[in-house]
């Protein structure tokens, strides 16, 4: 999601990190709450998915003007994954250098909400849901269809074909859900779970942040992201109890429920 404050580091996967982890997740909680105005994804498929694959890209932007915009959106989605101001700075200026005509008043104000860190108001989501709409029907990238359920990913297929991809992802849960994706390093042979069971700072040093989506209960969330040849996890981190009428409990840190991925929202899959 093209949101500065969106991707987190791991937590522990035991229950004392979830209060600290609750309080991070509110900005993006509050902004979410909004029905973008795109198809939702896969249909009524809310379960695990393990003989689909990613849809590949069919086309691909011939355009010198619109490639360049397509690479910059790509480059400035990886750069907010970073956490890097420094990345992430120059990233948005060339995102706006490079917006063609008919999109470049909504990337304007994408990258203005972006840049005041007002990135959490329905107006932002609304804008941002056209931006990458139109980055479906122009860029030719990849398509990965993700629904978002208590406590399961459906859709994530065993194995991705190498490239940009377009993220939908479909909550047709009751709780905010997300879908975060990391790499695991060419290094590591652990498994995700091995992963999440590690301190943190050794568990960061095991993975590379790719990037992620967010919905609200009854939305669609949606990102980009170029994905490299090797093992991925996909996780989410809210804690059991994310519901919109748990906010002020959230914000409190009373909720203090299980990280969904130690119920299930957590999976592993190859890009090849």
């Amino acid at each position: 999601m093209f949101h500065p404050s969106r991707h987190r580091a791991l937590p522990s996967s035991g229950r004392g990190a979830n209060r600290s982890s609750a309080r991070r997740v509110l900005p993006m909680i509050a902004g979410a709450a909004l029905v973008l105005g795109f198809a939702a994804c896969g249909g009524d498929d809310d379960t695990d998915s393990s003989d689909t694959t990613a849809a590949p890209a069919t086309t691909v932007a011939t355009d010198p003007a619109t490639e360049a915009f397509c690479s910059a959106e790509l480059a400035v989605e990886a750069a907010i994954a970073s956490e890097d101001p420094a990345v992430i700075a120059p990233a948005l200026d060339a995102v706006l250098a490079a917006a063609p005509a008919d999109i470049a008043p909504v990337v304007e104000d994408v990258v203005a909400k972006a840049q005041a860190d007002d990135t959490d108001s329905p107006e932002f989501q609304e804008q941002y849901g056209q931006m990458i709409g139109w980055v479906k029907d122009n860029c030719g990238f990849g398509e990965l269809n993700v629904v978002a359920s208590e406590y399961n990913f459906g859709g994530i297929p065993e194995a991705a074909e190498a490239g940009p991809v377009v993220v939908t992802l479909d909550n047709t849960g009751g709780e905010f859900h997300e879908f975060n994706v990391m790499r695991i390093n060419d290094d590591v042979d652990a498994t995700a779970e091995e992963i999440l069971a590690l301190p943190q700072e050794e568990a960061l040093t095991k993975v590379t942040q790719a990037g992620g989506a967010f919905a609200a209960p009854g939305t669609q969330g949606y990102t980009a992201m170029e994905l490299e040849p090797g093992r991925y996890m996909a996780i989410c981190f809210l804690p059991e109890g994310a519901t919109p009428e748990n906010l002020p409990k959230l914000e409190s840190g009373e909720i203090d429920g299980a990280p969904h991925f130690t119920l299930g929202m957590i999976s592993e899959f190859s890009v090849e």
